[in-house]
């Protein structure tokens, strides 16, 4: 267990369990990105990382947050709601900084179509697939290189 201190909850013992738990609740107002992130997190196997609204620091002083982050394999990941088909060219902009100042990939899946409409249930979901598909078959790489550190939240 970690120790965790706030105004709220000074020297309760965060679990691994209460972790997940706070992190999925800090998105729960975010339709799209609860769905996705819930169903990738569900998707995967307890012993890979990941964390919601990863901070990333810019030298300049600016912050972003990304929407969900995998550390054992410096993947983010970024759900594209309706509203990002009016800020193209500042997302590409911030994706690149994220890149240049964390070395990180980035994936994301675009939750709406060239006319601004939701895309089907079954194209997000398969975008979803792919990415749980992707971590799994680099956690795969990983184990077979006898590098794979898997996720002991108590230790870390």
């Amino acid at each position: 267990m970690i120790k965790f201190n706030n105004t709220k909850g000074a020297g309760m013992q965060l679990t691994k369990t209460e972790y997940i738990l706070r992190s999925i609740s800090k998105i729960r107002n975010k339709k799209w990105e609860f769905f996705i992130v819930t169903r990738i997190i569900h998707a995967l196997p307890d012993d890979i990382e990941f964390i919601t609204q990863q901070l990333v620091r810019f030298p300049d002083g600016t912050r972003a947050l990304t929407d969900l982050y995998f550390p054992q394999f410096n993947i983010h990941v970024e759900i594209d709601e309706r509203f990002h088909e009016g800020q193209k060219d500042a997302d590409s902009k911030r994706e690149l900084d994220i890149i240049q100042v964390t070395e990180h990939s980035i994936t994301r899946i675009k939750i709406a179509d060239n006319n601004k409409q939701d895309r089907p249930l079954n194209e997000i979901c398969s975008d979803v697939d792919s990415i749980v598909n992707k971590i799994l078959a680099l956690k795969n790489e990983q184990i077979s290189n006898n590098e794979f550190c898997p996720w002991d939240f108590e230790r870390r």
